[in-house]
């Protein structure tokens, strides 16, 4: 069978952003996994119950596993464009708001930082945060290596419910709802703040691809800036709670750049109250 090149992908995921009829939809295989242990040879040499500590973190040590899943997956006939991202695994936002990260058996996990409510109103990530710096770092040294060859885009990136949860402590994130909302309000907007700061500067980086840009986890590719969060957290919260509380600053995420994706759990999907 002919593999597609990728003019005739595009194609078809413009007949997608354009909702065009078709006789069937696109499908794709993904090739690699995310666990980065399977995928990532360099991490096994990290040991159960490290910290995660940014010097752990050479960008150049992983570029011959990339080179090998892009060689690998470019062969696979299905519909969808192959690219990359700094290691998804990795809980890049959580390490920037200054939660530490242990890794695990197959993965890595962000500790809940468990900070007062009062300490969230002041948080801000400026451009000499270490870990910004390391993902920044990382998406040009993934741009440069591609060469044009494949579009390198973000990895999993955290939403506000997802953050409050991780620097709270999901527990407590559930109770200030409760008890304080109009903290909670104030405390999501300048998690809102720092959410668009990173999206922003992440795009100092990467690079067009045909004319677009891409979702790694997702295969998706779009006709000009796109973004991707993640809500799981929401899904805890009754409707009338993310309504009043979260759900104006999703929107604001998701209508900051031409296009978004937004990940949701099951539990969080209903439609009435979770579609920005």
């Amino acid at each position: 069978m002919r593999i597609k090149s990728t003019d005739e992908k595009i194609e078809k995921y413009k007949e997608f952003w354009n909702r065009k009829s078709v006789h069937r939809p696109m499908i794709g295989f993904d090739v690699g996994g995310y666990f980065p242990f399977q995928r990532f040879k360099t991490f096994r040499r990290f040991a159960r119950g490290d910290i995660l500590v940014p010097n752990m973190i050479r960008p150049h040590d992983y570029l011959n596993d990339y080179e090998s899943f892009y060689k690998e997956s470019v062969y696979v006939q299905d519909d969808l464009i192959k690219g990359v991202a700094p290691i998804p695994a990795i809980p890049w936002m959580e390490l920037m708001i200054g939660c530490s990260a242990e890794i695990a058996e197959d993965s890595i996990w962000a500790k809940e930082r468990k900070v007062r409510l009062e300490d969230l109103f002041e948080l801000s990530i400026n451009d000499n945060n270490v870990w910004l710096k390391k993902y920044l770092e990382f998406l040009t040294e993934l741009v440069q290596h591609s060469n044009g060859s494949y579009p390198v885009s973000q990895p999993i990136l955290r939403g506000i419910s997802d953050l409050h949860g991780v620097l709270r402590g999901h527990s407590e994130a559930l109770i200030d709802c409760l008890e304080a909302p109009e903290k909670v309000i104030e405390a999501a907007r300048f998690l809102t703040e720092a959410t668009l700061k990173i999206f922003e500067k992440q795009y100092d980086a990467i690079e067009p691809y045909f004319g677009g840009y891409y979702i790694e986890q997702y295969m998706l590719w779009a006709p000009d800036r796109i973004i991707r969060f993640q809500e799981d957290a929401s899904g805890n919260f009754s409707p009338d709670i993310y309504r009043n509380i979260f759900q104006k600053f999703d929107r604001l995420i998701a209508s900051s750049f031409p296009y978004s994706l937004i990940h949701l759990h099951n539990s969080a999907m209903d439609p009435d109250v979770r579609t920005a």
